[in-house]
């Protein structure tokens, strides 16, 4: 992808750029300066040997931070406190649309200032537009369920830009507690607010949006039980894999309990959530085809019951595996009495005996 030469978003140019009318390119600009009161790395390299630690927030004293037009001090890797808001735009002239519930584009301001403007994220792959971050946005949103993530290709009218890329685990309550940083080697060296769409030209061509999980049982508590069948479903197993299997059902917002769905998502760190509700110390997805050990000889890959489906109350259910409960997690929640999906698999989980002291 050819960059174009631009000083003030830190571009860089490799050595090996082509000469531009049989005469070499002109030596770099100096590196950017900073807003005053900003820390400066004294070193002349990018980032300082050590890198400062994140500038903290609260307290009497005004916080030190970059605004829109500047970048951040050298080894800053995490946004200010940010406001979040989805909205649409159309595909014609760029106008933006009022919010529609739960789904849009993400925008992201800075709280400090009183003229801080808002940023898009962008969509682009290497900028981390990933699930957990799009369950994080969604939960800053005010969806505590989370949601998917989606992207939207921009032809032409680039609205003002965060460029950057960002990294979350998922369990995150907000866009600044995930790690900030700049773009890829060949464009930027450090994250940006407030870039320009014509700045942004050839760095970022998707923008980053959602569609956060609505309604009541987005919002409801989730209770987990294992499931009494089919076998082995609480039962001591031993051999290669020792501890209990159970196939975990889940009750959403006091309805009735179905199925939780291994489809999209569910992974160890979701197990071992599970395991530690259902009172044990941790957990793991119970491997399909795993050696049965003592079970009753015949019985079926666990992942399946004998008509191979289960409806399920719950899916897509992405954990970091710190959280408290099931509710804490990102997953898709059956409406209360009245939606069920067939589960692709079931989840099955094999967890420890819990620690008797």
């Amino acid at each position: 992808m050819h960059m174009r030469r631009t000083h003030r978003w830190g571009m860089k140019i490799p050595a090996s750029y082509p000469h531009q009318g049989g005469h070499p390119l002109a030596p770099p600009p100096s590196p950017p300066t900073y807003t005053a009161g900003h820390p400066v790395a004294p070193s002349p390299s990018p980032l300082p040997a050590t890198p400062p630690p994140p500038p903290t927030y609260g307290g009497s004293e005004p916080p030190t931070y970059p605004v829109s037009s500047t970048p951040p001090p050298p080894g800053v890797d995490r946004l200010p406190p940010t406001d979040i808001s989805l909205a649409s735009v159309k595909a014609s002239n760029g106008t933006e649309l009022p919010d529609t519930p739960g789904m849009g584009l993400v925008k992201i301001r800075s709280r400090f200032g009183s003229n801080q403007t808002w940023s898009f994220l962008c969509g682009d792959t290497w900028s981390g537009w990933d699930a957990n971050t799009a369950n994080v946005a969604c939960r800053q949103a005010g969806f505590p369920a989370g949601g998917e993530p989606l992207r939207v290709w921009s032809s032409s009218i680039q609205p003002q830009m965060f460029l950057g890329r960002l990294r979350c685990s998922g369990a995150e309550t907000s866009l600044s507690a995930c790690v900030a940083t700049g773009a890829p080697e060949q464009m930027i060296d450090y994250w940006q607010l407030g870039v320009s769409g014509a700045d942004a030209a050839g760095a970022c061509d998707m923008l980053a949006g959602v569609r956060c999980r609505i309604g009541a049982a987005a919002s409801a508590a989730v209770v987990l039980r294992a499931a009494s069948g089919p076998s082995p479903s609480g039962t001591a197993v031993t051999g290669n894999y020792t501890g209990t299997a159970i196939r975990l059902e889940a009750s959403v917002g006091s309805g009735p309990f179905g199925a939780v769905c291994l489809d999209d998502g569910f992974d160890n760190s979701a197990a071992s959530v599970a395991c530690r509700v259902l009172g044990y110390t941790s957990g793991i997805v119970y491997p399909p085809g795993a050696p049965k050990g003592t079970l009753a000889v015949g019985v079926k890959d666990p992942t399946l019951d004998a008509q191979g489906s289960f409806l399920g109350t719950l899916s897509s259910v992405r954990c970091s595996g710190a959280e408290a409960n099931m509710t804490a997690c990102a997953s898709w929640r059956a409406n209360v009495g009245t939606a069920v999906i067939p589960c692709r698999a079931a989840a099955w989980v094999l967890c420890d005996h819990p620690n008797i002291t």
